[in-house]
């Protein structure tokens, strides 16, 4: 119970004083009131994050919209639309002030891959508050959801050679590797070769044990590993130029002078010096390229790298920049990139009609236990025993995986209901 007078401070600038006649309250009334409180802050807050998501975080309506204040709080007992500030006149309502177009969305099992895959939960040792900038970036307000464009157009090419570039690797935090990369490149793999291609997973030397471990652990055939072991850019890029499609799954990036570095700027020195290489030559043999990432130091930020600069993490300064400088055809940004990956081929499976691509969330937990039990660490936090990805325990990954696998299995009872003005 909280003591009267113990009152948070409601997004104001300042805590107001609590009179002395307070004490004077009769201990019922006093509990009465602090609960209808709560009730309100509780709405309160609910509804701050439900008008964050509609507004941001479909990347609709640019950076500016991410930043406003759209939520005044709450001061007196108004109407809903005057509380919020929003104006319900007309077909085109406002939202302290700018013009948001009201429609259904198009593709609507896709946006909620989407908005999940976004979705920040990191703990305070990780940047947060740029996912949905990220996203806002790459998405123009016209097309459709990121994770609908990248399984068509992988859909349309003809299966054939397929390369995944993962791992991360870091002589002190990660001398094995981290645990978020791989687990989402396997659960790319197993789709992919569902669908017809013949899947390779290139991953640093050092991340080859514990990888093969889950892959035996996955049960899964017709992927090859395959530790990096090229000495120069020209033989990477004629690697990478044998295939067709080449995805790139939390694998640093090198900035415009060539470093490569961890989220606080530490410069890695090991692993794979030329994952970039394989992008690059793909792209100029006409494969299909994508990246995903989930900080801006990963191979494919080079799409938004300008423009993302004003979110490089508070207080880390890189010769070169923050942001990796190798451009892909479709960047997906994602609040942890397995995550990315997991909507990713939950997208597949929509798309594709087959909802076997999917995981659930209990083999994703499976999969979490291997890998961490064989030296691959968490990042996001300093604690190299934490059990999760990315500073995230492992129930509410698992949790994640199941809200992935749940919209795979709704969308595909049949064809989605959508209202008119969704065109």
């Amino acid at each position: 119970m909280h003591a009267v007078g113990a009152f948070p401070n409601v997004g104001c600038r300042r805590r107001h004083p609590v009179h002395r006649s307070a004490v004077l309250l009769t201990s019922s009334f006093a509990r009465r009131s602090w609960q209808r409180y709560e009730e309100r802050y509780t709405i309160f807050q609910f509804y701050r994050r439900l008008m964050l998501n509609l507004v941001a975080l479909d990347g609709r309506y640019g950076v500016e919209a991410y930043s406003l204040n759209i939520i005044e709080p709450i001061r007196s007992a108004k109407p809903a639309n005057a509380r919020y500030g929003i104006s319900t006149g007309g077909v085109s309502p406002t939202v302290k002030g700018v013009s948001v177009a009201v429609k259904a969305d198009r593709y609507p099992a896709f946006e909620s891959l989407d908005r999940i895959a976004v979705t920040e939960m990191r703990p305070p040792t990780s940047p947060a508050g740029i996912v949905a900038a990220f996203y806002s970036l790459v998405r123009a307000p016209e097309d459709s959801p990121l994770t609908y464009q990248i399984s068509r157009a992988i859909l349309d090419l003809t299966p054939g050679k397929a390369l995944i570039v993962t791992g991360l690797v870091d002589t002190h935090r990660f001398p094995v590797g981290e645990i978020d990369g791989p687990l989402g490149s396997i659960a790319l793999a197993r789709a992919l070769v569902a669908l017809g291609h013949d899947v390779t997973i290139i991953v640093d030397r050092e991340a080859i044990a514990p990888i093969t471990a889950v892959l035996d652990a996955a049960d899964i055939s017709g992927i090859d590993l395959h530790a990096a072991s090229f000495t120069d850019a020209a033989a990477a890029q004629e690697f990478g130029a044998q295939f067709g499609l080449v995805v790139a799954v939390e694998k640093l990036g090198r900035n415009s002078k060539g470093g490569r570095h961890l989220v606080w700027g530490t410069p890695v020195l090991i692993g794979d010096e030329f994952a970039d290489d394989y992008v690059i030559g793909a792209a100029a043999a006409g494969g299909l390229t994508v990246g995903v990432g989930d900080n801006g130091n990963e191979i494919g930020f080079g799409k938004i790298r300008e423009l993302a600069e004003p979110l490089t993490p508070a207080g880390v300064v890189v010769d070169g920049g923050f942001f990796a400088a190798t451009d892909v055809d479709y960047l997906l940004p994602a609040s942890v990139s397995n995550f990315g990956c997991y909507a990713l081929i939950s997208a597949l499976a929509i798309a594709s009609g087959r909802g076997e691509l999917a995981l659930d969330g209990e083999t994703i937990g499976r999969w979490t236990n291997v890998g961490l039990d064989n030296g691959l660490r968490s990042g996001g936090v300093d604690d190299v025993h934490f059990r999760g990805d990315d500073g995230i325990p492992t129930r509410f990954v698992v949790a994640t995986a199941e809200m992935f696998a749940g919209i795979v299995h709704q969308a595909l009872l049949g064809d989605a209901w959508v209202a008119a003005t969704s065109a």
